[in-house]
């Protein structure tokens, strides 16, 4: 099953934490999330992109 991201909501949220940042990516149609710790220099569209492969490997 192909999924394209761009048809589906996808919610994220990140949180610093100290020189890192915890994202996480939730798909409210399945209610699988996924989470990653990353480096604080690492730009957020990177990290969504990262986490929207993530989340779908896991659907």
């Amino acid at each position: 099953m192909r999924v394209n991201a761009r048809e589906k909501n996808i919610y994220f949220e990140f949180i610093t934490i100290g020189t890192s940042i915890k994202a996480s990516a939730l798909d409210p149609e399945t209610s699988h999330e996924v989470s990653i710790i990353a480096p604080l220099y690492v730009s957020k569209e990177y990290i969504k992109t990262i986490l929207i492969k993530k989340l779908f490997k896991k659907i």
